[in-house]
């Protein structure tokens, strides 16, 4: 049987190095990466870690969308680059 404490300690190197580039962060490949291996744990620390789980990934997911839509602003805007509120 998996330790619940090394499996929060994994939790917390996968989801620690999705963070420092959430817009390379594999979403899926990381929840398959403690699904299987939550399923081992008795049904309250899969609840438990697995609101974890969920809460860490919508937190990548949010910091994703927002460099993702950065990006896309960037590319597509006509006006031209915006410095201190002022256009160029």
């Amino acid at each position: 049987m998996v330790s619940v404490r090394q499996l929060e300690l994994d939790l917390g190197d996968a989801f620690e190095d999705a963070a420092y580039v959430p817009e390379e962060a594999n979403i899926l490949e990381l929840w398959q990466q403690f699904e299987g291996v939550m399923m081992e744990l008795p049904w309250r620390e899969q609840l438990r870690l697995g609101g974890e789980v969920l809460a860490q990934l919508a937190d990548i997911c949010e910091a994703k969308s927002e460099i993702l839509w950065d990006d896309w602003q960037d590319v597509h805007n006509t006006n031209g680059p915006v410095l201190d509120g002022v256009r160029w």
